[in-house]
């Protein structure tokens, strides 16, 4: 909507109100007064402009913009997590008690709005990055796998077992090789179809509570060079020089 208004596209800009602004919604229009709600709504876009140009606006600025306008409607777990008075990156007191999605969602809330844009564009596929789905038998120059069992939904992959210590990857291996397809044996084919995807260049990222014990690991493994194989403080290390 900010982008069809900075284009002056008021058909656009007003399309996207009708399909998404509650008090345009039908039924919620009132039968007088309509042409109030509408200069209302267009105040509260133009507001939202302005937002979006401030350098110093988080993404929570706009989120409680978008409500107490009425130009958006949160679902309730959102709209909990926007109750919560912060503007920082740190969680606040209060959250806590909150399960890790919700977190999330407040640490998002503290972004700068600016941070929006690039957002915009990545889901707009503008970007020149892309998350890739199905992607068996494609190819790309340079790929990055995430692995992250913290935040995984699957029980029927789990990276940190293909990168276990080696005793727990001998056990796998063995009941593999007895007969029986398992986590570690599936793990490790999806693994080759991620790698198997980049032509030049291939970054693992791997999200873990102990590195040092998961880079030993990782270099008994095989699977990788030692050279290779960094943790996040080596990195620091190698970008200050």
């Amino acid at each position: 909507m900010v982008t069809a208004t900075r284009a002056g596209n008021e058909f656009r800009a007003m399309t996207l109100l009708r399909q998404y602004c509650p008090r345009l919604a039908a039924g919620s229009l009132p039968k007088v007064g309509a042409v109030v709600v509408l200069q209302e709504a267009r105040a509260a876009v133009m507001e939202l402009v302005e937002i979006l140009n401030d350098s110093d606006a988080s993404a929570r600025d706009v989120a409680v913009h978008l409500r107490d306008t009425g130009l958006w409607a949160f679902e309730e777990r959102f709209e909990r997590v926007l109750q919560l008075q912060t503007s920082s990156s740190e969680p606040a007191e209060e959250a806590l008690e909150l399960n890790s999605s919700d977190l999330a969602v407040l640490k998002m809330l503290a972004c700068p709005a600016q941070e929006l844009w690039p957002y915009e564009r990545y889901i707009s596929e503008g970007s020149p990055y892309a998350t890739q789905h199905g992607v068996k038998g494609a190819q790309f120059d340079r790929v990055l796998v995430v692995l992250d069992e913290e935040e995984s939904n699957y029980n029927s992959y789990n990276y940190e077992r293909v990168f276990a210590d080696e005793q727990s990857r001998a056990a796998d291996r063995a009941a593999f090789e007895a007969g029986g397809d398992n986590t570690w044996s599936r793990t490790l084919r999806l693994l080759y179809v991620c790698c198997t995807r980049a032509r030049r260049g291939l970054v693992l990222a791997f999200f873990v509570t102990a590195p040092e014990a998961m880079k030993a690991n990782v270099i008994s493994s095989g699977i990788l060079p030692a050279h290779a194989v960094l943790t996040e403080k080596e990195l620091h290390d190698i970008a200050s020089i």
